[in-house]
């Protein structure tokens, strides 16, 4: 005899949730990214946003910052000696941080938190460095891919949940760039594996290269090669906000593309400038549009993305865009370099 045939389940179809699509902006905590070279002032810039720090590199010690307690009445009360600290850190906060009233963190390195990451997962499989997780082939940094992924969930809860922004800070390098397009060439970087900073700054919202104003001098004509040419430095703070040959950054943000850094107040201006952009409407946008096509100064051009356009397509847009297209046409023009500059400043 047969056995009976199962009962057939009917699932109950979900109901749609097309009806609570919303087109508007969302008004979330931002994510910021900011590097650049030892003692441009990357500490004082986040200590200056008033961010409770998680000082993972301890290097924040002659800065005035509240700082996060990972062993409380240890010598190194305020740096973690683990990985696990620092997650029991953001655990603590989404929990906590506005009945703290704490509205801002940086996290002081991100490069020091992958050396924590690295560890902690050698320590999960039992062998003595990264490169031999999983039996090597570069496995081992497909499992420290994964794990930066599960940090920054656990920190967009923490924006999300508690409203509050979130600040990395990390180093900068000078390594190879292999250009797709032409030669390769040297470049600032940051510091890390490349999947772990390219995961990161896909994350953040704005991406902040950080340098000293500065340069080298030319060799004039007929001088020998050999003769080193100078460098020099006005002692000026700059943050650049948009993608350069030298630099990676980026801004979902219509904010300039550098910034100024006032040795007292350095998030101020910064901090101004991105309210004002937050809030900013489409009429406003359109005549900021018109003056970054009227800086370009050319017809046709092609954007900092790539993208060849006109300034005819780009004004007949702006009739009917609503304002976060506006904004997203404004940032890409804003880091679009005019031909007519480029032309002027080769030799």
């Amino acid at each position: 005899m047969a056995p009976p045939k199962p009962a057939s389940i009917t699932l109950a179809k979900p109901a749609s949730r097309l009806g609570r699509l919303k087109r508007e902006r969302l008004r979330n905590a931002l994510r910021y990214f900011f590097y650049g070279t030892e003692g441009v002032g990357k500490t004082t810039l986040a200590a200056d946003a008033g961010s409770v720090f998680l000082d993972i590199e301890g290097g924040s010690g002659e800065v005035v910052v509240a700082r996060y307690s990972f062993n409380p009445d240890e010598p190194d009360e305020f740096k973690p000696r683990s990985y696990e600290q620092v997650l029991a850190a953001i655990d603590d906060l989404v929990a906590n941080a506005r009945t703290n009233g704490i509205d801002s963190i940086a996290i002081d390195t991100v490069d020091a938190l992958e050396g924590l990451m690295h560890r902690y997962l050698c320590e999960q499989q039992k062998v003595t460095g990264i490169e031999k997780i999983g039996g090597g082939f570069g496995k081992g940094y497909r499992y420290a891919l994964e794990e930066v992924r599960r940090f920054l969930r656990l920190l967009d809860e923490l924006r999300l949940r508690q409203n509050v922004q979130v600040i990395l800070l990390g180093h900068s390098d000078v390594g190879n760039f292999k250009n797709p397009e032409g030669e390769d060439y040297d470049r600032y970087k940051m510091s890390g594996h490349k999947d772990y900073v390219a995961t990161i700054k896909g994350w953040c919202d704005v991406v902040g290269f950080v340098q000293f104003e500065g340069g080298s001098s030319r060799l004039k004509e007929g001088e020998s090669r050999e003769k080193r040419a100078r460098g020099w430095t006005t002692n000026r703070r700059l943050m650049h906000l948009a993608r350069e040959a030298a630099w990676d950054a980026k801004s979902r943000l219509a904010l300039p593309s550098v910034f100024e850094l006032d040795p007292a107040h350095p998030w101020q201006p910064f901090a101004q400038a991105a309210a004002q952009a937050r809030n900013v409407d489409a009429s406003s946008l359109t005549l900021e549009i018109g003056a970054e096509l009227d800086r370009i100064g050319v017809e046709e051009f092609t954007t900092a993305a790539g993208t060849k356009t006109s300034r005819q397509a780009v004004l007949a847009m702006t009739k009917t865009a609503d304002a976060p297209t506006l904004q997203r046409v404004l940032v890409g023009l804003r880091g679009t370099v005019s031909p007519l500059t480029s032309s002027q400043q080769e030799p």
